[in-house]
């Protein structure tokens, strides 16, 4: 494989998530100016403001002046919270971002590496499952979007529960309250329209921050996957092919130590950029998932008279928030697997055709590997489908308080 092929496949395998990030303003890189990096710094302030201004300052009066009515405190917190978030996402990869274009170099380093074709083949396999996942991210991303903000302007349907608490003659699409006079043309206009580039905004930033999690993972993956192979394939079949590695095997098993060592840190830079990041995002979510699954069940025993489309929005937003979080703890799964999959391929080799030097090398890698890679939700519990499970029950429990609260 050339050098510029190397670079093609880089390319190719992050251009996507690149581009979401240089919308966001959170792209990082060592060769753009200082002046196109301020430019960056102000678009990502740009979009922060928007958020903040037409819904997160807003909303806190809204919050205010509905309390102590469950069901409107509920409908206002699943819009509140997803907002938070995804400011929270866009602040944390902008505090990151050097150290996450860091990782991005350590990637293209890696694809720029001559190497046999099945380990090229690896790299494109994660790559493409890396790349699905980020599609699939942002069309459901849109699709909740369009289905939320299309009843506003299409059918002229307000997607949540009205009240006169909050709402005056011309009600927005988000529960908000605001210092001027929103019934007025001009005014209406242009709030409506802020609090629609906020919902694409939120749901950008929300999802670059995930598909820059799933990108980093999946690399490292198949990084341990290649390294796995040379591990089971480092000693021969029999005695006399082993006596021929033995030669090389002392600067082989410092190559793999070596490449090992690097996994391991750019495991360690990934958990310091996520792992707060995700205690927010869970926390969030399972606040969310169980407000969604309350409003759900109020609408369909008619204790809240809203739309048929609205219902079918906050399933659907339901859903998402479900199926994002079953996506971070599978890829977490997934790295905590390929890195213990390790000292099981140094099992499978032939390790007994070595000498007594090297098997005690390996026992030193053995007893590395055996404790995996994880990301972990600040620093409390690893992310995986065990922590999956655990969240889904948890969200059950505070869903079955706010039932027998309302009854």
């Amino acid at each position: 494989m050339s050098q510029n092929q190397g670079i093609e496949d880089y390319n190719w395998a992050v251009n996507e998530i690149h581009l979401a990030m240089k919308i966001c303003g959170i792209h990082f890189d060592n060769d753009r100016s200082k002046w196109l990096q301020s430019l960056m710094t102000l678009r990502a302030i740009f979009l922060a403001s928007i958020v903040i201004n037409f819904i997160l300052f807003p909303a806190i009066p809204a919050m205010i002046k509905v309390w102590g009515h469950l069901t409107l405190v509920i409908d206002n917190l699943i819009i509140f919270i997803p907002f938070v978030m995804s400011i929270c996402n866009l602040f944390s990869m902008w505090c990151n971002r050097k150290e996450v274009g860091g990782l991005f170099q350590e990637i293209e380093k890696d694809w720029m590496i001559q190497r046999p074709i099945a380990e090229r083949n690896i790299m494109i396999k994660n790559a493409k499952t890396s790349m699905n996942i980020i599609r699939f991210a942002y069309i459901t991303a849109t699709c909740l979007i369009s289905t939320h903000n299309m009843q506003f302007w299409v059918l002229g349907i307000i997607p949540r529960t009205l009240t006169n608490l909050t709402d005056g003659e011309r009600p927005l699409l988000i529960q908000t309250y605001y210092m001027y006079d929103v019934t007025t043309d001009v005014n209406f206009m242009l709030t409506a329209i802020g609090q629609t580039l906020s919902t694409m905004v939120a749901a950008l930033c929300y999802t670059t921050a995930g598909c820059i999690f799933y990108t980093f993972v999946f690399h490292i993956c198949g990084q341990l996957e290649i390294l796995k192979i040379l591990m089971e394939n480092m000693f021969g079949d029999n005695e006399q092919e082993s006596d021929k590695l033995d030669e090389s095997a002392a600067q082989f098993f410092k190559v793999v130590v070596r490449r090992h060592q690097e996994l391991i840190k750019f495991a360690e830079m990934v958990e310091d950029i996520f792992n707060m990041l995700f205690l927010q995002q869970f926390l969030g979510s399972m606040i969310s998932i169980s407000s969604e699954g309350f409003l759900i069940i109020s609408m369909i025993v008619g204790d809240v008279d809203v739309p048929a489309v609205a219902v079918i929005f906050v399933i659907i937003y339901a859903i998402y928030c479900i199926v994002m979080t079953l996506v971070y703890c599978t890829g977490g799964e997934y790295l905590i697997a390929s890195s213990e999959a390790i000292y099981t391929a140094i099992y499978n080799s032939h390790w007994y055709n070595s000498e007594r030097l090297h098997r005690m090398e390996l026992t030193v890698i053995i007893n590395r590997a055996q404790r995996p890679l994880y990301i972990t939700i600040g620093k409390f519990t690893p992310i995986s489908l065990t922590t999956f499970t655990n969240f889904m029950k948890t969200t059950g429990s505070y869903m079955s308080v706010l039932l027998a609260v309302k009854s």
